[in-house]
């Protein structure tokens, strides 16, 4: 890279993705792609709005995230969406996904559980240099394909249970959100997505999460 290549404070020139590339390697930056559903989406927003930005504070840690929230987005669709990424930025060094909120209740367990095994195989064939993160599915209030909120919340922790096996398996590692609870002061209006304070405390369980396992090598957050 010459100096023609460079601006003072930017990456840019004749080839970004190069500069990019060569950047993290001198500086020693792990990157992380936030795939997921609109619970990311509506995080990144609230993160803009923290002293910490978009980056949660962990560029003290030599950490870089990329943030990708789609509404909507089922874990069967998370698949082509990571292909799609992979086609228009460098290849990360962490690749954490929050989904399959808007799969409970819709599709069986059992489907969800293969769909996440086809996904993690996808992931260790195609990004073989990526380590895997689950993010574990949070409780809401409502859901959309049912009222039966006691059987809503039974299985949505066994497929947080089921797919945490999975990708730990695979030598990945699982966020867990333990303090965001069903409580109203947490969420919307909608019982789907997070207040202010809900994103807050999603946002802290990120952080601490992403800095545990990307900074000291845990596998579980919290321990």
């Amino acid at each position: 890279m010459t100096l023609r290549d460079l601006v003072v404070g930017n990456l840019i020139l004749t080839n970004p993705t190069l500069a990019y590339q060569s950047f993290n390697l001198i500086l020693d930056i792990q990157t992380i792609w936030l795939v997921g559903s609109s619970i990311i989406k509506h995080a990144f927003l609230e993160a803009v709005l923290r002293p910490g930005g978009t980056n949660l504070t962990l560029e003290r840690k030599h950490i870089s995230l990329w943030w990708q929230g789609y509404s909507g987005l089922q874990l069967s669709k998370t698949k082509q969406k990571i292909r799609t990424l992979g086609k228009v930025g460098p290849v990360p060094n962490f690749i954490l996904i929050h989904c399959g909120g808007n799969d409970l209740g819709n599709v069986s367990i059992r489907k969800i559980r293969v769909v996440a095994k086809q996904l993690v195989l996808f992931l260790r064939n195609h990004f073989r240099n990526s380590r895997i993160i689950w993010s574990f599915i949070l409780p809401r209030l409502q859901w959309r394909y049912s009222a039966n909120l006691k059987a809503m919340e039974n299985a949505r922790k066994r497929v947080n249970s089921g797919i945490a096996a999975i990708v730990l398996q695979s030598g990945g590692a699982i966020i867990r959100h333990s303090d965001i609870k069903p409580d109203p002061a947490l969420f919307l209006q909608d019982g789907v997505h997070l207040s202010s304070l809900g994103n807050n405390i999603f946002l802290n369980s990120l952080q601490g999460g992403l800095e545990a396992i990307v900074a000291h090598g845990q596998s579980c957050f919290p321990n």
